[in-house]
């Protein structure tokens, strides 16, 4: 059985952390870094709840969002607290067992066949349980799976954007819209 562990947002938690928890109840963003591939439309890459009530979502081009929510203000990441709360992260899984897995920078794979039991209580941090590490990865990413065990026939309901959120998985996304 493996289990995964996920910070929602954890760029946009850091920052607010930091330096600026002042603004935790208005909408804050963090655009995600320009590639040489951009167009001028640089992404947000996280938001905060204040920010996502107003209709906008990570991905959004930064003028797209600004129309929507001209209030929305953009924070510096900040790479050490991130770092801390991953390494908290990592903390806690290594508390269940000795064999956790960084998947990605605000979530991290348990594998708890060693384990004799896992007690899970109602956490600040997500968590999905399943057969498989990428069926846990993906149960965890999405709301609906979360906080239970997943079964290998509810991947068919899971959205196909969640392949978006592995290395390499935005590379073939735009090629679905082809078909």
């Amino acid at each position: 059985m493996f289990a995964a562990f996920h910070i929602p947002d954890l760029a946009i938690t850091a920052a607010l952390r930091e330096k600026q928890p002042e603004f935790s109840d208005r909408p804050c963003g963090i655009l995600r870094e320009a590639t040489n591939r951009d167009d001028g439309k640089i992404p947000l890459l996280a938001l905060n709840s204040a920010a996502r009530q107003t209709g906008i979502a990570a991905g959004w081009p930064l003028g797209k969002a600004l129309v929507r929510c001209p209030d929305l203000r953009l924070l510096p990441r900040h790479p050490g607290n991130e770092a801390a709360l991953l390494t908290a992260l990592v903390r806690l899984a290594d508390s269940f067992t000795p064999d956790v897995e960084i998947t990605t920078p605000d979530t991290v794979l348990l594998d708890l066949s060693g384990t004799k039991s896992a007690c899970f209580e109602k956490l600040e941090i997500c968590y999905a349980l399943a057969e498989t590490p990428d069926l846990a990865h993906f149960a965890v990413l999405e709301a609906s799976t979360r906080r239970h065990l997943v079964s290998h026939a509810e991947v068919g309901a899971l959205p196909l954007a969640l392949l978006g959120n592995v290395a390499g998985g935005g590379a073939f996304l735009p090629l679905l819209d082809l078909l």
